[in-house]
């Protein structure tokens, strides 16, 4: 039963390591987005790794991190392009 467990889990593991490095790459397409999403991630996922840490829920603050990190980006092009009216220069 416990190799079961290990094979299950590390399947899922790679599963959804996968799925991140393809999101997470397939995000970052340009420079502009590098920028963007080279700072939001990173500083989502130490402030959400922080706080989860005070409650013991680390993986649960990785996880968390990364969302909100991904969703900042896009607020951040969002906000970009509303004050742009939509233009790139």
């Amino acid at each position: 039963i416990a190799v079961d467990q290990l094979i299950l889990k590390s399947l899922l593991a790679m599963i959804v390591l996968g799925i991140l490095y393809y999101v997470l790459f397939s995000i970052v397409n340009s420079p502009e987005r590098k920028y963007k999403f080279g700072i939001t991630i990173p500083i989502a996922l130490l402030v959400a790794i922080i706080i989860c840490s005070i409650v013991a829920t680390i993986k649960i603050g990785i996880i968390v991190g990364l969302l909100i990190g991904v969703i900042a980006g896009y607020m951040w092009e969002f906000i970009e392009k509303s004050n742009n009216g939509g233009d790139h220069k």
